[in-house]
């Protein structure tokens, strides 16, 4: 069963890097929306947590599957913080 995580690591870096380069390519500007900032804030505040619980209760039970998934929600609280950096940029727009 890990390689069903392993699937999703690929498919979600497959979607960034298609989504980037077609944003590149049409010099797309981010729009500005209060709910989109709410939700990047919320998961800049809930994901590390949620990773860190996820891993510890992994390692309790020693199960690989709920790691590779405290690992897939670190990547995620990663590209929230990633997003964090881009909101102030984007109040200028």
């Amino acid at each position: 069963m890990p390689w069903i995580i392993a699937i999703t690591f690929f498919v979600l870096a497959a979607y960034v890097v298609i989504g980037s380069v077609v944003d590149l390519a049409t010099e797309a500007h981010p729009e500005r929306s209060p709910i989109g900032i709410g939700l990047t804030v919320s998961s800049l505040l809930v994901m590390p947590l949620l990773g860190w619980r996820k891993r510890r209760f992994g390692r309790l039970l020693a199960n690989q599957l709920v790691l590779a998934d405290a690992a897939e929600t670190g990547l995620r609280a990663s590209v929230a913080n990633d997003r964090r950096v881009h909101i102030p940029g984007e109040a200028d727009l």
